[in-house]
């Protein structure tokens, strides 16, 4: 199973995924690594954004904070939603992407 995030292009056609038609951004299976966390802020904020996949479809991907929080005396981390536990099994995540340099009116 893999995941894929898609930007449209102009030449555009149905029904055609060749890489000159759709440009394909890097997931990261959880299995190679895991989100980089700074560990120089304070333990109440430590988190990065990210967007996370669990499956095939483009309504499986959501975006998630990879957080590293002291819970009962461990310090664990973990993918949350809205403040607690996914309620998805991650699969793959990307970073999210630079935003644009310039902005066209």
């Amino acid at each position: 199973m893999h995941c894929r995030w898609y930007y449209s292009c102009d030449s555009y056609e149905n029904d055609v995924e060749e890489e000159s038609i759709w440009t394909q951004t890097a997931w990261t299976s959880v299995e190679d690594s895991l989100p980089e966390i700074d560990t120089t802020q304070s333990i109440y904020i430590r988190h990065t954004k990210v967007i996370a996949c669990w499956g095939p479809e483009k309504n499986n991907m959501a975006e998630l904070s990879y957080v590293e929080k002291e819970i009962r005396g461990k310090l664990v981390r973990r993918f949350e939603w809205q403040g607690r536990i996914s309620p998805w099994k991650v699969l793959y995540w990307m970073y999210f992407p630079d935003p644009p340099t310039t902005i066209k009116e």
